[in-house]
């Protein structure tokens, strides 16, 4: 007969209770899902909102607004995922490859507040690859990193065309919990 237990955590590993430095790591890595908050006016309907591309530079320019909209941005991340990690805010910031978009219900100018953000998409654009990186990195079994879909076709299929193909991979796709269960993410892709 097996008896099963349960075992709680209920103080932190690396710091003791309370330590304001686990506090400060997490609000530099954006990790606090508490800026998800409740949509009070509820969900637009689809028609009503509007898919937009996020700015990098913009996003990662210390001005207090955009560090607010970061925070949502990731804290939405957080909700959405299981499996977050520091690497995914410096991806964001510096990946060239990879681009952000939020779709965003109606905007009225006159609001001093910034939008609520219903879905954040991450997407990377992959491939375009010379037809000698493709010959090589198939012949040699390595491949340089990123360019995930192409190199693992190309592989599979000992395809050298393929990875000179171009496109664009969803890499995460984080909804907000109050609309997770509406058609809004259908939107979103339909918008790209």
């Amino acid at each position: 007969m097996y008896h099963k237990g349960e075992v709680t955590l209920n103080e932190s590993i690396r710091y003791k209770s309370g330590d304001p430095v686990e506090t400060w790591l997490t609000k530099l890595l954006c990790l606090d899902s508490s800026y998800v908050t409740p949509i009070l006016s509820g969900c637009p309907p689809p028609e009503r909102c509007d898919l937009y591309y996020i700015n990098r530079d913009t996003l990662f320019s210390y001005h207090k607004a955009s560090e607010e909209f970061l925070q949502r941005l990731v804290a939405l991340y957080v909700a959405s995922h299981y499996k977050n990690s520091p690497n995914d805010l410096q991806i964001l910031s510096d990946a060239p490859a990879h681009h952000l978009f939020c779709l965003l219900g109606p905007i009225d100018i006159n609001q001093k507040a910034l939008p609520e953000v219903l879905v954040v998409l991450q997407l990377c654009l992959e491939g375009g690859l010379s037809e000698k990186s493709a010959t090589q990195g198939l012949s040699n079994n390595k491949k340089a990193s990123g360019d995930l879909i192409p190199w693992t076709i190309g592989q599979q299929y000992q395809d050298t065309n393929f990875p000179k193909l171009a496109g664009a991979r969803i890499v995460r796709i984080a909804t907000h919990p109050d609309h997770q269960s509406v058609s809004i993410v259908t939107e979103s892709l339909l918008a790209l």
